[in-house]
This record gives C-alpha cells, sequence and structure tokens, in this order.
C-alpha cells in the first residue's frame, strides 16, 4: 500500500462521504468503526492489487473493517433498493 500513497484525493473522499451509511450507534458502546476514507482505500488497493480480502496491507485496514464495511455499504444499498410499504396492504 505504501508504494500507491494516497489512492483517494481529498475531493474524492468528500464526493463520496455523503453516499457512505451513518454508523450505527451502540447501547453498550463497542468496538468504534473503521474511518471510512482508510476502509475506501483498502478496498480500492483490492480491486487494483487483485489481492484476496483475506490479505490486505496492514496500513491500509485489517481484513475484518473491509469485510465489516462492505456488509454495511450491502444493507444501506438494499434497504435504498426496497419498495415503500402500501399502506392497508400486507405480504
Amino acid at each position: 500500500m505504501a508504494r500507491y500513497g494516497r489512492l483517494l484525493t481529498d475531493g474524492q473522499s468528500e464526493k463520496i462521504r455523503p453516499l457512505l451509511p451513518k454508523p450505527p450507534r451502540h447501547r453498550h458502546g463497542g468496538r468504534p468503526r473503521a474511518a471510512d476514507r482508510k476502509v475506501l482505500e483498502g478496498i480500492q488497493w483490492i480491486l487494483r492489487s487483485g489481492a484476496r480480502w483475506l490479505d490486505p496491507a496492514g496500513a491500509v485496514s485489517t481484513s475484518l473493517d473491509l469485510l465489516a464495511a462492505t456488509a454495511e455499504l450491502e444493507n444501506a444499498r438494499r434497504l435504498a433498493q426496497r419498495p415503500a410499504c402500501v399502506p392497508g396492504r400486507t405480504r
């Protein structure tokens, strides 16, 4: 990862930020979510390098951070595509 430097410019990062889901709030605390920019750079590094998802560069993020972030993005995408409920109609 170090040879690539920053994979996202500040401008790109600012354009992407509103598209990302907000971090969930947990009542009992827990481990904080990894930084969005760091995770996006990790995903971009994997796609550019052809590495396996379990082999991210340590400087980018851990594989668990990347997998958790992609699962969260997928859930947000599914919720956005779900049709709105019709009043008075049940499934």
